[in-house]
């Protein structure tokens, strides 16, 4: 019998009665109103919360999992809202990167620009009743530990500055101190045929693309 996709055993999960998430107040009331989520988009953030809090065969950590979604279906909100909740399960540094300049000037105004018609966020953001900022970093050393912080990054660049970082230890610059344990969260945007995937990676590991776990297959587009 063949491998079942993870979505697959979900649905198997769900229709003999697994109990779904509910969608919590940090996604709802942080996402921008004038975007009302979509009931594929409710299930997408419900899986990934089951999946995040729950067992599943074949389950690995560092976890990372793939919304396999078309073009239009609104991955950008989606990535938005994980955001929000993964920022309530107390992480705070999250890498977007993708292999082309353009998406990345397109996703900066999504989550930077509440000027912006496309801003997903709500402005301002709170949880637990204090302002919280998205910012935008180069790097997650001595990051505000209160705010939402993104490094945005071609593929290229991040490829780049790994090598300079292992050049300059190799020619014996050396630190004044260990480097601390950060936690981030990859976001990535890949491309596959004529559709767009978003793939979510719940890692601080560069190394994850060894498994992907999908989580739905079907959605119907923004229009």
């Amino acid at each position: 019998m063949p491998e079942q996709f993870l979505h697959e055993q979900l649905n198997i999960a769900f229709d003999y009665g697994a109990p779904k998430p509910e969608i919590p107040d940090s996604i709802t009331q942080n996402l921008n109103p004038t975007y009302e989520l979509r009931p594929y988009q409710v299930e997408a953030f419900s899986r990934f919360i089951h999946c995040l809090n729950n067992d599943f065969p074949g389950k690995q950590n560092p976890l990372h999992l793939l919304f396999n979604m078309a073009t239009g279906s609104g991955k950008t909100l989606i990535m938005a809202g994980l955001i929000l909740y993964l920022y309530e399960q107390g992480y705070r540094n999250f890498l977007f990167f993708v292999n082309a300049d353009n998406i990345i000037e397109k996703t900066k105004d999504n989550f930077l620009n509440p000027a912006s018609s496309k801003y997903l966020f709500n402005s301002p953001i709170y949880f637990r009743g204090d302002q919280v900022d998205v910012t935008e970093v180069e790097n997650f050393e001595g990051v505000n530990e209160n705010d939402i912080n993104i490094r945005f990054a071609t593929i290229q660049k991040l490829h780049s500055d790994t090598l300079n970082k292992f050049a300059r230890l190799l020619i014996g610059v050396k630190q004044k101190s260990p480097p601390a344990f950060t936690p981030i969260i990859y976001l990535h945007f890949k491309e596959k045929s004529n559709e767009n995937q978003m793939v979510c990676i719940y890692s601080n590991r560069s190394n994850c693309y060894n498994k992907r776990y999908y989580l739905s297959t079907s959605n119907s587009p923004i229009t």
